[in-house]
C-alpha cells in the first residue's frame, strides 16, 4: 500500500533519528539497533554481502555482481597463500562496491599477513563503520563520510590522504545509492506530483541537520568547530 507524502516524511525522519539515538546512547558505532531503517543506504535489492543482486547497476558504474566475484577469487587466492593476487582482488572489489563488508574483511586479513598494518587498520576502520551504514538514511551517512573526506575530524590518525580518498569514494557511492532508491520509488508510485515525490527529502534534510553533528562525533570524532 502506497504511503502518503506526510507518512513517508515521518518514516524518513524516524529512519534518521532512531538509529542515531540508539548508537549514541550505547556508546558508539559498534552498538546495534533493533529498529532497521525503512530505506537502507544500499539500493533496496542489494542485501549485505551478496545474498541478492541489485535489480540494476548504478549509473555511476558500480558493479555489485563483479565485486562479489572478485571477493570469491580473492578468497581462493588467500587460501592458497597468493597474497598479492588476493589483495588485488579485494581492492578491486572495494572500488566496484565500496560498502561490501567481505571485501574489506578480506583486505584486512591479507594486509595483516603481508605485514602492512597501516592498510589492515584502515580496512578494519571502514569495515566497522560500513557495518553501521545500513541503519541510517544514506544522506546522513554520506554527510558523516563527507566530513571525513574533508579532514574534519578530531582524530588526526584518520585524516590522512588514504582515509580521506576512501571516504570520498563512499560518499559518491552513497549519493548514487540514494538516487537509485529515489528512482525505484518513483517507478513504484507513478502519478505522484512533484511535492508528493520529493517532499520526503525536505523531512530528510531537516532530520540530517538536526542529528548529523552528533552522528559525526559518534563515528569519526568529527568537529565542525575547527572550520570556524
Amino acid at each position: 500500500m502506497a504511503l502518503s507524502a506526510p507518512s513517508r516524511a515521518l518514516a524518513l525522519a524516524l529512519s534518521v533519528l532512531m538509529p542515531l539515538t540508539a548508537c549514541t546512547s550505547a556508546g558508539g558505532p559498534q552498538a546495534s539497533s533493533t529498529a532497521p531503517a525503512p530505506q537502507a543506504a544500499q539500493p533496496a535489492a542489494a542485501k549485505a554481502d551478496g545474498k541478492e543482486t541489485p535489480a540494476e547497476q548504478l549509473a555511476q558504474g558500480y558493479d555489485y555482481p563483479d565485486a562479489e566475484a572478485q571477493v570469491r577469487v580473492g578468497g581462493e587466492a588467500l587460501q592458497r597463500g597468493d597474497l598479492t593476487e588476493a589483495r588485488g582482488r579485494f581492492e578491486f572489489a572495494i572500488r566496484e562496491w565500496p560498502v561490501l563488508k567481505s571485501a574489506w574483511q578480506g583486505l584486512a586479513e591479507t594486509a595483516e599477513r603481508q605485514g602492512d598494518q597501516d592498510t589492515a587498520d584502515r580496512a578494519r576502520f571502514f569495515l566497522a563503520r560500513i557495518g553501521w551504514i545500513d541503519q541510517v538514511h544514506p544522506l546522513a551517512a554520506a554527510s558523516a563520510f563527507r566530513n571525513l573526506s574533508e579532514g574534519k575530524t578530531t582524530d588526526q590518525d584518520v585524516a590522512t590522504p588514504a582515509y580521506r580518498e576512501q571516504a570520498a569514494r563512499i560518499v559518491d557511492f552513497l549519493d548514487a545509492a540514494d538516487l537509485a532508491n529515489v528512482e525505484a520509488a518513483n517507478r513504484a508510485e507513478p502519478g505522484e506530483n512533484f511535492v508528493q515525490r520529493y517532499g520526503i527529502y525536505v523531512a530528510g534534510i531537516v532530520g540530517v541537520v538536526l542529528v548529523v553533528s552528533r552522528f559525526n562525533t559518534v563515528l569519526f570524532g568529527s568537529s565542525d568547530s575547527s572550520s570556524n
